[in-house]
């Protein structure tokens, strides 16, 4: 088996899958598509796994990778391609097609975006990578809602395998502070405000920052803190902070540990700016399972949940004055009045789970071609 991937340089998803797979006897090789170091590279060395790196640096460059990957697939001589990250998707399933591998399956990460945002290069790549693969993984229904419906994709070779976290660390974190946390309620106390998120349009850190800003008038005792890799709207955000002191917020593009960080806040907002803007939302199983007071938009899997609003204050879309009321009022209370979300919701969302599923997908579902 061939695992071709893109657009990561953390991933413990990734790394859970191939990890299961290992268990499981299925011989692995693995190309991965990444212009430096990063951890997800070393956690694969930890599993005595050696990829071939392919360094992107220029579109010939690009072009020239797909006869990389033609020639590792002649040599390897996989019976299946597993993609993940759009640029390894394109890549590896027209290289794959070419090499005549039988089966081709990619996970698709995103939903409406290419759509909504009318990126044409961004849909005919869709609609060359559906065509060509035998099977897709969708990491949410929406994803495949979207597959089918809007791109038209035969519903036989959609298939649901949600994303997952490391449950036991974050409920290990939550039990070490959650009390402590609690402790001190006093009004002076500084009300820690979170953020993890990429830092683009659509993720609606824009409004949360400004509802922040909002905040400072009168409760000058708030700190926001924004976790999220630098894009299109990070300008925009600095921009919005600008008035404030420097010390009322800090910006990090990364962050080692965020059980710990989720550990340390008062709330936490994660506010896309529509109900499909979120192909999954892996951030919003984070935070629950954390038990930190969240104020949230209804997207990706939190439509999954039956009456989200019994569990987190939820806010309508791009609604400054609503994230600013959100907050203002957990600033008043203190303690999180929300009842405790199902485990059993929660449980689905396993890494364990989801890497069970990948592999029962690869050599359970279609064992002839392992």
């Amino acid at each position: 088996m061939l695992v071709i991937f893109s657009d990561v340089t953390h991933s413990p998803q990734l790394i859970s899958i191939l990890e299961e797979l290992q268990c499981q006897q299925v011989n692995l090789r693995v190309v991965f598509l990444s212009s430096g170091k990063s951890v997800v590279l070393n956690e694969m060395m930890n599993l005595g796994l050696q990829p071939l790196i392919l360094e992107p640096k220029s579109k010939l460059s690009s072009l020239q990778y797909f006869f990389t990957i033609i020639f590792a697939i002649i040599r390897f001589k996989p019976r299946v391609v597993l993609t993940s990250g759009l640029f390894a998707t394109v890549l590896g399933m027209i290289s794959a097609r070419a090499a005549f591998v039988r089966r081709r399956v990619f996970i698709r990460h995103h939903s409406n975006y290419h759509h909504k945002y009318r990126l044409r290069l961004g849909q005919i790549l869709d609609r060359v990578v559906n065509t060509i693969a035998t099977d897709i993984i969708a990491v949410s229904p929406i994803v495949k809602k979207t597959l089918i419906h809007t791109e038209s994709v035969n519903s036989q070779k959609v298939f649901v395998i949600p994303n997952g976290i490391d449950l036991k660390k974050f409920e290990e974190v939550s039990n070490q502070g959650f009390n402590y946390k609690d402790s001190d309620k006093s009004i002076d106390k500084i009300f820690n405000i979170g953020i993890v998120s990429r830092l683009t349009h659509w993720k609606g850190v824009e409004y949360a920052a400004a509802a922040f800003v909002k905040l400072q008038e009168n409760h000058p005792h708030s700190h926001l803190h924004i976790i999220g890799a630098f894009s299109d709207s990070y300008q925009r955000v600095l921009e919005i902070l600008a008035p404030l002191k420097s010390d009322k917020y800090m910006i990090e593009e990364f962050n080692p540990s965020i059980p710990t960080f989720m550990q340390q806040l008062d709330v936490f907002i994660h506010v896309p700016i529509g109900p499909d803007e979120e192909a999954f939302g892996l951030v919003y199983i984070e935070a629950i399972a954390s038990r930190v007071s969240c104020i949230f938009t209804l997207s990706g899997v939190l439509h999954e949940l039956p009456d989200p609003s019994d569990y987190f204050e939820i806010v309508d879309y791009k609604e400054i004055d609503a994230i600013y009321n959100a907050l203002v009022e957990r600033i008043n209370v203190r303690s999180q009045e929300k009842m405790g979300i199902p485990k059993s919701w929660l449980d689905q969302f396993s890494l364990e789970k989801m890497a069970k599923s990948y592999s029962d997908f690869i050599i359970k579902g279609n064992s002839n071609f392992v």
